[in-house]
């Protein structure tokens, strides 16, 4: 049986509950937004705040972090749709579309803000929901509706596609003069250029997405006098060949220089990324043959996550 803890063992045990939960709010705050780990989460730090003054403190400090953090993601998912809401809007409405050009004719600039809206997104990603993602394709009845929101991994997914289908209908659609189009054109492959010189791995991918749409590559004139030597470098980088081995490298180098003064914030090509996770979580088993559970696939995803993330 159990023995009832002492008075003085007791703060000691609260410390390290406060501990643990101050980890799990730090790298999983999203489990949070479920009613019922909330409850769990107020009932134990209530219980851990009466032990001790320094304890309160803590409590404090750590139900004031997490409610901060799920109000601004709160926020920024309200935000986001309100986004989604107006461009959909837009796209309806011919009088409202402009030349990419007119709005921004600077591919550093362009990239910039490509990358500021990449980076806004994928951190607002949380690591479970790569797992509640693999974990919905096998589950059903009650297990599917217990599943968490992957609404952020989802909507950054949307993001690549909207963005690609940007590319491919300001080249196509907007101007039908061969010189804009080549000029327009340009200015993709520039601020794709930007985009790898910068890091930002998912633009570069989106936009060579869209320059490589039927609709973009049967315009035989206007490619015949852009600039294909800078696209084709590009190409050659983001090839899948052999498992995409130039892009592997690129993004190794450029990962090892993040922890530099100088190295600059890393955007990974995310459908890659997901696609990595995927396969460790269908290849490499659940329980060893001794039938325990297989640590080292847990680590393995959360190295890959967490390395990037």
């Amino acid at each position: 049986m159990m023995r009832s803890l002492s008075s003085s063992e007791k703060p000691t045990l609260s410390a390290y509950f406060l501990q643990l939960l101050s980890e799990w709010t730090d790298n999983f705050a999203y489990d949070f937004r479920d009613e019922r780990s909330m409850k769990v989460f107020k009932d134990v730090t209530q219980q851990c705040a009466t032990q001790s003054a320094d304890l309160r403190k803590t409590v404090g400090g750590l139900q004031h972090t997490l409610f901060h953090r799920l109000s601004l993601l709160e926020k920024y998912e309200t935000n986001l749709q309100r986004i989604n809401a107006a461009t959909a809007e837009k796209i309806t409405d011919s009088k409202t579309q402009v030349n990419i050009m007119e709005t921004c004719d600077n591919p550093i600039t362009l990239t910039q803000q490509l990358t500021h809206i990449e980076l806004e997104r994928l951190n607002s990603i949380g690591p479970e929901e790569f797992i509640q993602t693999f974990v919905k394709e096998k589950s059903t009845g009650d297990i599917a509706n217990d599943m968490k929101r992957t609404n952020n991994l989802e909507a950054y997914i949307e993001w690549f596609n909207r963005l690609s289908y940007l590319v491919a209908t300001e080249v196509c659609i907007l101007d039908k003069k061969i010189k804009n189009r080549i000029r327009v054109l340009d200015f993709f492959i520039d601020t794709a250029c930007e985009c790898f010189a910068t890091n930002n791995f998912n633009s570069l991918m989106a936009i060579i997405a869209g320059l490589h749409m039927n609709p973009v590559q049967r315009l035989k004139k206007t490619w015949a006098k852009a600039n294909n030597g800078k696209f084709n470098r590009l190409m050659d980088t983001m090839n899948p060949f052999g498992n995409f081995s130039n892009y592997r490298k690129a993004l190794k180098e450029a990962m090892d220089k993040k922890g530099d003064r100088k190295g600059r914030a890393v955007v990974p090509f995310f459908s890659l990324l997901v696609k990595d996770l995927y396969m460790v979580n269908e290849t490499i088993p659940l329980n060893l043959d001794n039938g325990h559970i297989n640590f080292a696939k847990f680590w393995e995803l959360s190295q890959q996550v967490t390395n990037l993330l």
